[in-house]
């Protein structure tokens, strides 16, 4: 008899081993079907994120200064400054003018820079007057008058917005 006991014993201990397994498991997939039953489960990361609804907008990764060595060629320079200015050429105009503006302070007749600021502010001046700020234009137009005297395309933007007030 001592045998038939031994082994019930350890039948028992076996099944009460498994009881806390089962219970969990139990509640795990009850809480899973509550879940899913009440509208789906919302498995998204919560930490450092905005409340759920409201959409924020991406951050630009900002544009940094060219480093251009002192002794670099005047060529050298110019390339790294428009590759930092071409991915920002139609969004941020205001950034590009001092980008253009820091590169003449140090190379101030390099014509490409030139070109590309009179173009800057030529194109900043057409989004102003397309955005109704004339005064704001009239600014850019003649900043663009300025840089390269003898292009007539500000001029004549200039004659049509004294035409249009």
């Amino acid at each position: 008899m001592k045998l038939d006991e031994v082994r019930r014993n350890i039948a028992v201990r076996r099944r009460l081993a498994k009881a806390p397994r089962l219970g969990a498991m139990a509640a795990l997939g009850a809480g899973l079907a509550v879940g899913l039953l009440g509208g789906g489960l919302d498995l998204a990361p919560r930490i450092g994120m905005a409340a759920g609804g409201t959409a924020v907008p991406p951050r630009r990764p900002p544009v940094l200064n060219p480093a251009v060595p002192l002794n670099a060629s005047e060529e050298d320079a110019l390339w790294s400054y428009l590759y930092r200015i071409a991915p920002i050429w139609e969004s941020d105009r205001a950034t590009v003018i001092r980008l253009l503006e820091q590169f003449l302070a140090r190379y101030p007749d390099n014509q490409t820079a030139l070109d590309k600021l009179y173009a800057a502010h030529v194109e900043d001046g057409k989004m102003r007057v397309r955005g109704g700020d004339s005064a704001g234009a009239r600014q850019h137009f003649l900043r663009a008058t300025e840089i390269v005297p003898d292009r007539g395309e500000a001029w004549e933007l200039l004659e049509e917005l004294d035409a249009a007030s």
